[in-house]
């Protein structure tokens, strides 16, 4: 069955990869075609990328231990702006206008 290129820019490619390759036109839509049908078919899905990233680096182990919000909020400085409700007897919530009343 015959292919009819109706496109001048998709014509204009397939005569540029053909002078590349040194093939005829024909060849070189063969080629084209059958080189992103097997870019398709080694492609990774994502799910799968995503299970071979958590097998090679997996979580640490729990450690039972409960998260002190009054440390980690010392070590930032008391950034609220982070915070959907801030604490009004925190000082620093005066002094940033990013923080909501």
């Amino acid at each position: 069955m015959p292919l009819y290129i109706k496109d001048d820019a998709t014509a204009e490619l397939v005569a540029r990869l053909a002078d590349l390759r040194g093939v005829s036109k024909q060849d070189a839509v063969k080629m084209a075609v059958a080189a992103e049908l097997d870019r398709i078919a080694r492609a990774v899905p994502l799910r799968e990328r995503f299970a071979r990233l958590r097998a090679e680096h997996p979580l640490p182990a729990p450690t039972g231990n409960v998260a002190d919000k009054a440390f980690f909020d010392e070590l930032s400085g008391d950034l609220l702006w982070f915070s959907p409700t801030p604490r009004p007897s925190s000082p620093s919530s005066r002094r940033n206008p990013t923080v909501p009343r």
